[in-house]
């Protein structure tokens, strides 16, 4: 099957260059992005078989836990969701690119240079098969971070060796709850992070953007959430438009999805067109082809990065406004985005006085910190507003973890059951929750997985023959 023989490079370079070249190879040949998540689904059926008393009934394995410790492209992720159920856990781990680039110079021996390129070929590649972390990386059921909030004076103060024995306890802290939460726990409730992050992924959901759903909350400094906010089209008299609440119907013309076409994108193909025609061509045929080539290299440059000209009023920038509107100050608030903010809300959030962003989805497009590097931050130093990745379970997980009843899990209880069923009606006393006896809160029964294990196992076995039978 593999056509890697890493026995054959040379350097560290050779060896991670040639490994993500396998499996973009391996993806496009298959024509499958998750065909590597197939890969892994086969080999956690064999060890399941393995160590089954008997082989033919796999389910009788017990109590196993299975890591895959990368994902490279998003559908890896669904392929395992569907496989999997509520038992699959995306854990995301947050680190900061610097520290990555350390990592790979120190621990992997790759010179600057390789390093750069290797974090951002691993973050997103052109190609659709290639590897594309970022966007698993958003698709997170839970978020981790090997960097603990930091009190700037307190954290220069520390050595190396208190630094890092900090940032063990705060990995451990963060692992111990998310353990916690799986089995149960039924006294762990939200952070303000995890809270707001859902209302602002709430709030994304009214979006009827062509391009994305985005949304914001504020909270306030007394931790209270002020406002939210979506990417949509602003309406007459202030806000955003609404379906109508008898019709369900949107105004005619308001929406962009109402006029059939995203106004920015649109404008982005005149201004290509506007520049293509400045150029002066010796014969139509010359005209057809160079406009096509040229084309294309324009539209892959930055132009189509330009925002100018969309409708919608930005997630962001609609929260700041219902601020505004309400006459809310923001002085010392914090704002919590699905998506990175783009560099025209970044100046207005500067400008509003806000100190922190929680940000979960990165966003390329971006120009904020090479514009706004004297009043931007995702380091914690100086009188700078921090921009900071999100810590803690993701909204998607949310109803899961936290709700007593509503989570696809089992339900859990809070105070003891009586003899005759009923809560709690003797004295009120909270129930006991012990980690030497609690249950994973979400179960499924093995035959819901196992048949599914078998039919990725049968499509890695056709991949594997392909491959073969074209002699690589």
């Amino acid at each position: 099957m593999p056509r890697l023989h890493a026995e054959k490079t040379s350097t560290p370079t050779l060896l991670a260059n040639a490994m993500m070249d396998e499996g973009n190879d391996l993806r496009k040949d298959s024509k499958d992005g998750a065909i590597l998540a197939s890969a892994a689904i086969n080999k956690i059926n064999n060890i399941r078989r393995e160590k089954s008393a008997n082989p033919r009934a796999p389910q009788q394995l017990k109590k196993t836990a299975f890591i895959i410790s990368s994902l490279k492209h998003p559908d890896e992720v669904g392929r395992l969701r569907e496989t999997y159920g509520s038992v699959f856990f995306l854990v995301a781990v947050n680190e900061t690119r610097e520290s990555r680039l350390q990592y790979l110079n120190k621990a992997k021996n790759l010179g600057h240079e390789d390093a750069v390129k290797l974090v951002d070929c691993d973050a997103g590649e052109s190609n659709q098969m290639g590897q594309q972390t970022r966007r698993v990386f958003e698709l997170a059921d839970i978020h981790m971070s090997l960097n603990p909030p930091t009190n700037d004076e307190a954290e220069d103060a520390k050595d190396a060796e208190q630094k890092q024995a900090r940032k063990k306890a705060y990995l451990n802290a963060q692992v111990t709850r998310v353990l916690d939460l799986m089995f149960g726990n039924p006294f762990l409730t939200p952070t303000i992070d995890e809270y707001a992050m859902f209302v602002a992924y709430a709030s994304s959901l009214r979006s009827a953007d062509l391009g994305r759903q985005v949304g914001a909350a504020i909270v306030n400094q007394n931790e209270e959430i002020v406002a939210t906010g979506a990417n949509d089209v602003p309406r007459f008299g202030g806000g955003q438009y609404w379906p109508d609440p008898e019709t369900f119907e949107d105004a005619v013309n308001g929406r962009d999805y109402m006029r059939g076409f995203d106004a920015n994108k649109r404008e982005h193909t005149r201004i290509i067109d506007e520049i293509l025609d400045l150029f002066e061509y010796k014969t139509p045929e010359e005209k057809t082809l160079w406009k096509d080539t040229l084309r294309q290299k324009l539209l892959g440059s930055s132009i189509k990065y330009l925002t100018e000209y969309t409708r919608a009023v930005h997630a962001e920038m609609a929260a700041i406004l219902a601020c505004a509107r309400n006459g809310i100050s923001l002085q010392g608030a914090t704002l919590y985005c699905s998506t990175f903010p783009c560099h025209n809300c970044a100046k207005h959030i500067v400008h509003a006085g806000l100190k922190r962003v929680v940000y979960i989805e990165p966003y390329p497009k971006s120009k904020t910190l090479d514009l706004y590097e004297d009043s931007v931050t995702i380091t914690k130093r100086g009188n700078r507003v921090h921009f900071d990745e999100f810590v803690g379970v993701g909204p998607r997980r949310f109803f899961d973890f936290f709700s007593l009843q509503l989570s696809s899990g089992r339900g859990i209880m809070r105070k003891k059951e009586d003899e005759d069923g009923t809560v709690g009606i003797a004295d009120g006393s909270a129930a006991e929750w012990k980690r030497t006896s609690a249950r994973l809160r979400f179960q499924t029964t093995a035959l819901s997985y196992i048949e599914k294990e078998i039919v990725e196992s049968l499509k890695w076995a056709q991949a594997e023959r392909s491959i073969d039978q074209n002699g690589q």
